[in-house]
């Protein structure tokens, strides 16, 4: 409770900084990482919108129609099932353009529509609302808001791949983040209240599987300061405080469970070569419950891109964690996962991609460990400012040991997609 109380306190502190006087501001921030830009991120004002502009607001409507070919839709190890899956997806989201400060909303519907197993068909939507207060130009308050209805894929841990219709669930977010520089100095901090909310799962073989025990409420707080030795180079330390209170109070064993994340590292924009941000520390996480044994741990947390040429941008990201678990018997797991892109702009309309993701999960308290791994490729052209179109194709594959193991799976998806947008 006191690394808690000392976190509250040092998030306390931060959300006061803006606070302090703005004389202290230098001209340019020596924090930005804007040196470089990646195949992704960069401008093509030509294939751009600006939106609709109504006033003092910006819209930005949005609609992406895909049409998916998945060859084994269940995630089965054995007797796979293919389909063609319909997906339509509109979203708005409207901003203001005012000068200072902003203000925020978005809303995205997702209508997935399966061929021949209509009883996959789903619907998920998400709203969201934000706004940030700003004090100078590197100095902001801002605060949030969003709701997401949704469902677990097939390939998930858990009952996904053994419930009659995809697992139902709700996810209700409120967070409040600042940041603050004076001189070579930058503070930050977030905190958030999350509340899951599942849905009970109908299984194949019949009856139901009562998820109840996933309901939760969910804290996060994290605190941070960096210190700029160069404009190419921030050194940083790191707090983060996680507590997950759930709702059953019917389980043999609580699955209430806290942690902490201490960190350092460094954020860089090196030369026209390299930027990344890099954090390596150690994580703990205590469970309430005396039949889980606590565990921890060396965290990392980091991502790098290495700017090839200027049309072609690597990428690698790394992490190493621990999450909460969706299996009764098992609390958490500690994730560890690595990934690498390619992207390279073939013409100033033309983007290819291709890239690989590997993750480990191993299971606490029973014996299992999952091995996933993910490898796509795909491209997007252009047409013009208002419509651009897509193909892709991602081989996925789990390898779950064990005596606890789900069964393994290999699926292949190739996505075909169509975006209009004002």
């Amino acid at each position: 409770m006191k690394k808690q109380y000392l976190l509250i306190g040092v998030a306390a502190l931060s959300f006061a900084e803006p606070n302090l006087s703005l004389a202290q501001e230098p001209n340019e921030s020596l924090f930005n990482r804007d040196r470089n830009v990646s195949v992704k991120e960069r401008s093509r004002p030509e294939y751009g919108t600006d939106g609709v502009i109504k006033g003092a607001w910006r819209l930005r409507p949005e609609i992406v129609t895909q049409i998916v070919s998945d060859d084994n839709i269940f995630a089965s190890e054995n007797n796979t099932e293919n389909d063609f899956i319909g997906i339509i997806t509109p979203r708005i989201d409207v901003e203001s353009t005012w000068s200072v400060h902003a203000l925020r909303a978005g809303a995205e519907l997702s209508q997935n529509e399966y061929f021949d197993f209509g009883s996959e068909s789903v619907t998920n939507y998400r709203l969201n609302v934000d706004g940030e207060l700003d004090f100078g130009s590197y100095s902001f308050i801002a605060a949030g808001a969003d709701y997401v209805k949704s469902h677990e894929p097939r390939t998930a841990a858990g009952a996904a791949n053994r419930a009659l219709q995809p697992v139902e669930f709700d996810v209700y977010q409120v967070y409040i983040s600042t940041s603050h520089e004076t001189g070579r100095t930058q503070f930050q901090a977030f905190s958030s209240v999350r509340n899951f909310n599942y849905f009970d799962a109908e299984l194949i073989e019949g009856g139901f599987f009562d998820q109840d025990f996933r309901d939760s409420d969910e804290i996060n707080l994290q605190g941070r300061v960096a210190y700029a030795v160069s404009p190419a180079l921030a050194v940083f330390g790191r707090v983060k405080y996680l507590d997950r209170t759930f709702e059953s109070n019917t389980l043999p064993q609580s699955r209430d469970q806290d942690g902490m994340i201490y960190d350092v590292g460094a954020s860089f924009d090196v030369t026209n070569l390299i930027r990344g941000e890099i954090g390596l520390g150690y994580f703990e996480r205590s469970f309430d419950s005396g039949a889980f044994q606590n565990v921890d741990g060396f965290s990392v947390d980091g991502s790098v891109d290495w700017f090839v040429t200027p049309l072609i941008t690597v990428g690698a990201k790394a992490r190493r964690g621990v999450e909460v678990s969706a299996l009764l018997n098992s609390p958490a797991f500690i994730d560890t996962g690595l990934s690498a892109a390619i992207d390279y702009e073939y013409r100033r309309n033309i983007i290819l991609s291709a890239g690989a993701e590997f993750n480990e999960e191993d299971y606490q308290v029973i014996d299992r460990k999952d091995e996933r791994k993910i490898f796509y490729v795909n491209g997007e052209y252009l047409m013009n400012r208002y419509i651009s179109a897509s193909i892709g194709i991602e081989q996925q594959s789990l390898n779950s040991i064990g005596e606890s193991a789900q069964t393994d799976f290999d699926k292949t998806r190739l996505v075909i997609g169509v975006k209009f947008r004002r």
